[in-house]
């Protein structure tokens, strides 16, 4: 199955950067605009013109385990994977680990691309 992985280690504690992840006003200021997540519910990202994204993103929350673990299955236009999101502590702080995988539509070596740049980006 096709994945983009990405682990960055940032020089924040998991709960701050769990914070970051699911609170709609700080998440809205780096990554996705959307609701919050809660187990089982359902949300829209908006990616306003985010490199790798085709248009806006429905997603089911099918995990939450704060503040270590957020699973969701996106849909979208020729897009229809699983992400999830790990967070683990670390001596400086938290690494983060995202894996997006199960890609249908478009290739998928020109899209995984693009989502790792997109992701590279958002992280710095």
């Amino acid at each position: 199955m096709a994945e983009v992985r990405l682990e960055v280690d940032l020089p924040f504690p998991p709960d701050r950067v769990w914070r970051a992840l699911t609170d709609v006003r700080l998440r809205d200021e780096w990554f996705l605009r959307s609701e919050a997540p809660v187990p089982g519910g359902l949300l829209t990202f908006l990616p306003d013109g985010m490199l790798a994204f085709l248009g806006p993103v429905s997603a089911q929350v099918t995990e939450l385990v704060a503040p270590t673990r957020l699973a969701m299955r996106w849909r979208g236009e020729q897009l229809d994977t699983s992400v999830v999101w790990e967070l683990a502590e670390t001596a400086g702080g938290c690494r983060v680990r995202v894996v997006q995988s199960g890609f249908i539509g478009a290739p998928v070596t020109p899209r995984q691309r693009k989502l790792r740049a997109a992701y590279a980006q958002r992280f710095g």
